[in-house]
């Protein structure tokens, strides 16, 4: 199966080495990795061994940083290294990058504008998806908005993915809580707030500064008949009078 990396995402590669097929792990020396775009000649990344690391006998691992204007498509990797009787050892994968994350409130670029936190794509989308839930709509209400000019609920709702995705990062267990609101331990507790589980504070309260969050009051409006001087001695019109035909819709925002 071709691995796919996305724009903007960490692609981590590994390779293992053998002294013969089937035979026990054996290190190289001069390990490098280069990679070219599949139909190219010029390498996106040139030989190097830089960032190449050997955790483990015969095992070794390089992470490619994606930058976010690489271009889409499949590329190669391959491993160089010289083996025990001084023999050139190659190994190679083919592997996909492939466009960024589109769809989300903020970008990558944005996230570390916003928070000086640098996050994948991937984790931006995951954010995407938790402020999706929180805020009870999804992007798709994205043309709407800006086709209304509601630059504040695209501020804010930039503001919550932003944070949302920083917060994320020091949050690796954040999909196999539980939902607790105390916790005892040794005569000590604490009792976290909504959401403090699954949305990070800062986002949380950018949330609550777009238009639809919150409480939102409503006033009744009178009845066009309930305002007839009846203590003027005139009663109240009959049913079919003409004043019951002007438009009553009950409720208007305060």
């Amino acid at each position: 199966m071709v691995s796919t990396f996305l724009q903007g995402d960490d692609g981590t590669f590994t390779a293992q080495f053998y002294e013969y097929a089937g035979g026990p792990a054996t290190n190289l020396t001069g390990v490098t990795v280069e990679i070219t775009k599949v139909g190219e000649v010029v390498p996106a990344v040139p030989a190097t061994a830089s960032g190449v690391t050997n955790p483990a006998t015969g095992f070794y691992t390089f992470v490619w940083a994606v930058p976010l204007g690489q271009d889409t498509g499949d590329y190669t990797i391959v491993w160089e290294g010289t083996d025990g009787q001084s023999e050139i050892i190659q190994a190679s994968e083919v592997f996909t990058v492939g466009a960024a994350v589109s769809g989300t409130w903020a970008t990558v670029a944005d996230v570390l504008e916003i928070t000086g936190e640098t996050v994948t794509s991937a984790k931006l989308r995951q954010a995407q998806y938790v402020i999706d839930m929180k805020s009870g709509r999804s992007y798709e209400i994205h043309d709407m908005l800006v086709a209304n000019s509601r630059r504040r609920d695209l501020h804010y709702l930039k503001l919550a993915t932003a944070y949302q995705a920083a917060w994320m990062k020091s949050q690796p267990d954040m999909f196999g809580r539980m939902n607790l609101t105390n916790v005892n331990a040794d005569s000590s507790s604490a009792t976290f707030g909504v959401d403090a589980m699954s949305l990070g504070p800062l986002a949380r309260g950018a949330l609550k500064r777009v238009s639809w969050q919150g409480t939102r009051s409503l006033r009744v409006k009178k009845d066009p008949a309930s305002v007839i001087p009846y203590m003027s001695g005139q009663r109240i019109p009959p049913a079919g009078s003409p004043i019951y035909d002007q438009p009553y819709d009950g409720w208007s925002q305060m």
